[in-house]
């Protein structure tokens, strides 16, 4: 009877695990230009690896809008932090963080 209940959660998680994967696989599609803050000035180490990634992404069409290097430097982060507080519930702006 225990192995009768295993095979029916089994198929129950198949099951469901079927339906969930085409909703889950539906990807982001960017409705206006991205914007991707960096809490440091232009030129830096940060910098510079936010401008490569807009490179690749721009090179390779990975994105259905361009991506925007935003440089917030000043109060060790603070003033990027407040920028994206006033975001809050954007999805179209990132941050990159100094820290690896």
């Amino acid at each position: 009877m225990q192995t009768t209940w295993k095979r029916a959660g089994a198929k129950l998680a198949i099951g469901l695990a079927v339906v969930a994967v085409p909703f889950a696989a539906k990807a982001f599609e960017p409705k206006k230009p991205i914007e991707f803050v960096v809490m440091a000035g232009k030129c830096g180490g940060a910098d510079k690896a936010v401008r490569f990634m807009q490179s690749i992404i721009s090179k390779n069409k990975l994105a259905s809008q361009p991506v925007t290097p935003i440089n917030k430097p000043g109060g060790s982060g603070a003033e990027a932090l407040v920028y994206m507080k006033g975001k809050k519930g954007d999805d179209h702006t990132i941050i990159r963080s100094c820290s690896p």
